[in-house]
């Protein structure tokens, strides 16, 4: 068996160049939280969600370490989103005709920088990803993800409940709270939640593959 075929399927299918997975074990003390699946998930999580992604693959100039580390963080999240995409099926009610294509929208500050601007224009199906900047709830009908800036309030927001939108943040405790998938920084290490009472009240389909890799969390804890 190659290399590459030795990797999860989540990243086997990724369009960003892993130069690095290392395995990380999850500590169990203290966590209430569940991760769905099988006894094997806990490495799984950390063979994924331990990506490490090249400045070069996302194009970054030279900086000092602590803004490389910033610009790293968001490459990984910003890889992450454009994966999501293989792994949550949307209605199609979701869109609003053959032709138009994948929105991927920012609610409020833009924290990617140029690391969002490589899954622009990049296939999702027989789509083409489009970046959208919001400055209100409101204007997220069409979109399809929303990441939802660390900065905005939130609080499961109803604007966008019943709407078949993948909501994402970082914002602590954002699955918690009623958003879907919320990314979480452990041991430097960028990996996710997953909210599946979100997911069913915006009518997507999240597949096993994705499931099995996420801590899964309820409403309100």
């Amino acid at each position: 068996m190659g290399a590459d075929e030795s990797r999860p399927e989540f990243l086997r299918q990724s369009g960003y160049p892993v130069l690095t997975a290392m395995a990380g074990a999850r500590k169990k003390n203290g966590d209430r939280r569940r991760p769905a699946g099988g006894p094997s998930i806990s490495l799984c999580c950390g063979v994924l969600l331990s990506l490490v992604i090249g400045f070069s693959a996302i194009g970054f100039p030279g900086q000092a370490k602590a803004a490389e580390e910033a610009a790293s963080e968001y490459a990984v999240k910003a890889a992450f989103l454009y994966n999501f995409t293989k792994f949550v099926e949307w209605p199609a009610a979701a869109f609003v005709s053959e032709q138009q294509p994948f929105f991927l929208c920012i609610l409020g500050a833009d924290p990617f920088g140029a690391a969002l601007d490589a899954v622009a224009g990049k296939p999702v199906g027989s789509r083409k990803i489009e970046l959208r900047h919001l400055k209100a709830a409101e204007q997220a009908g069409t979109c399809q993800i929303v990441f939802v800036a660390a900065g905005e309030a939130w609080s499961g927001n109803r604007l966008l409940d019943g709407k078949a939108i993948l909501t994402v943040s970082d914002a602590p405790g954002f699955a918690s709270r009623g958003g879907v998938i919320g990314f979480v920084v452990v041991e430097g290490h960028v990996r996710f939640e997953i909210n599946p009472m979100a997911a069913a009240r915006a009518n997507l389909t999240i597949k096993s593959q994705l499931m099995r890799l996420a801590t899964i969390v309820k409403e309100g804890e």
